[in-house]
């Protein structure tokens, strides 16, 4: 991160609260491409194709919906029984 940009975010106390708050700031809305995706999805028929080329045009579309949705958060249980919820995120 340039000079300018890091005094921002000096005061963020964790890796992952530095991460939220830079992607709040500076991150695309996926919303358009994910209504598209979604439309083309709904109107997608087999026609002439084959049940091979058929399936991997519907898993191109869940693979690039389920990239741009993200992964689900998680519940997750300590020790203890208290339920504490992350925000898993696997970046590549």
């Amino acid at each position: 991160m340039v000079n300018e940009l890091s005094e921002a975010f000096l005061y963020a106390h964790s890796a992952f609260e530095l991460w939220k708050e830079v992607t709040e700031r500076y991150g695309q809305s996926n919303g358009p491409l994910i209504y598209q995706l979604e439309r083309e999805l709904s109107k997608i028929t087999q026609g002439n194709l084959t049940i091979a080329a058929f399936f991997n045009k519907l898993k191109r579309c869940w693979d690039e919906l389920q990239n741009l949705n993200g992964l689900p958060d998680i519940l997750f249980r300590s020790e203890y029984g208290v339920p504490n919820r992350y925000n898993c995120e696997v970046t590549t």
